[in-house]
């Protein structure tokens, strides 16, 4: 029987996740799984935390939000701590899991942590998930990507391309893992920070509408599309007072609880709904922009890459 443990990484949530639904097809039994990197408690060369207050508040509400989904499942959130290079394959070995599933970053410290767990000897799927339009849909190698955004939306826009359609959460999991090894509490991540909040804040993250997780960021989505604010967001976005001057989605985005492909379809629903106008069209535009630097970051790191596994699963030979 198959065992495989689905590492979540920057993409805490069940929708449109790619990583999961790849762990669900291979592993008859299922742990996720997401580790605090003790590194994050570390200070920088410069003199700062790695991870300040507000960031640690807004990734705890985030995982109790995951756990309470994978609950209404079955499962749980196994919470681990230290460095990924070192937890990952003590888990492994304990569990007996043929294999690792994760999200693929196109950064150094994450790519060297998969390397890493990889050289441990255990077997790691990484799975490219973070950008709204898939490379390997795209007419051109991401080596010769424009240089410029204008250059790269105009092609996109002239040739048609598409994001793919936003997959559902799932309705079932594979059997859970009930017997762990001791697990960290989330409150533990909070690392002693209390919420700071300000109701005038612009994004006050200490009320529930804007807490972490994917159950905030879907109900703002809906919120936010089921009125006239997309319709005047052009005019309004850069506006530093107020929920609605701008989306708001970003910091759900950054911290990759929100699909930028749930979001997008929840824009052209709108637009079905409300018509399509200039400020409809520049949430597009933004979230191109905002996937032309996510598929640029990896650029480099992907050309080498054979196309059918350079934006899927990766393996250790390829790097």
């Amino acid at each position: 029987m198959k065992t495989c443990i689905a590492w979540f990484r920057n993409d805490p949530r069940l929708h449109d996740n790619r990583m999961l639904r790849r762990a669900i097809e291979w592993g008859h039994r299922l742990l996720c799984v997401y580790i605090h990197d003790s590194k994050h408690d570390e200070y920088t060369r410069w003199g700062f935390p790695r991870m300040g207050r507000h960031r640690r508040i807004f990734l705890a509400d985030t995982l109790r939000d995951l756990d309470a989904a994978l609950t209404r499942l079955g499962h749980r959130l196994w919470l681990g701590y230290g460095r990924p290079s070192e937890v990952l394959p003590r888990l492994s070995q304990t569990l007996g899991a043929t294999s690792i599933v994760c999200e693929r970053i196109a950064a150094p410290e994450e790519e060297q942590d998969v390397g890493k767990v990889r050289a441990a000897g255990v077997d790691v799927q990484a799975i490219w998930q973070s950008s709204l339009l898939d490379p390997d849909n795209l007419s051109f190698d991401v080596s010769s990507l424009p240089q410029v955004f204008s250059a790269f939306r105009k092609r996109v826009e002239a040739e048609g391309i598409q994001p793919p359609r936003a997959e559902p959460a799932p309705s079932e999991l594979p059997v859970p893992i009930t017997a762990l090894p001791e697990w960290i509490r989330i409150d533990q991540i909070l690392n002693g920070v209390t919420a700071a909040s300000d109701e005038r804040s612009s994004f006050p993250y200490g009320q529930p509408k804007c807490r972490g997780g994917k159950s905030a960021a879907l109900a703002h989505v809906a919120r936010y599309f089921s009125g006239a604010a997309a319709q005047r967001y052009k005019e309004t976005r850069n506006g530093l007072i107020g929920i609605d001057h701008s989306t708001k989605f970003s910091p759900w985005l950054a911290t990759g609880s929100l699909s930028p492909r749930t979001l997008f379809g929840a824009l052209k629903s709108h637009e079905a709904a409300w018509g399509a106008n200039e400020s409809t069209y520049w949430i597009w535009f933004e979230l191109l922009w905002r996937d032309y630097f996510e598929i640029s970051t990896p650029a480099t790191r992907l050309v080498s890459l054979p196309r059918d596994r350079a934006h899927s699963t990766v393996d250790a030979s390829a790097r």
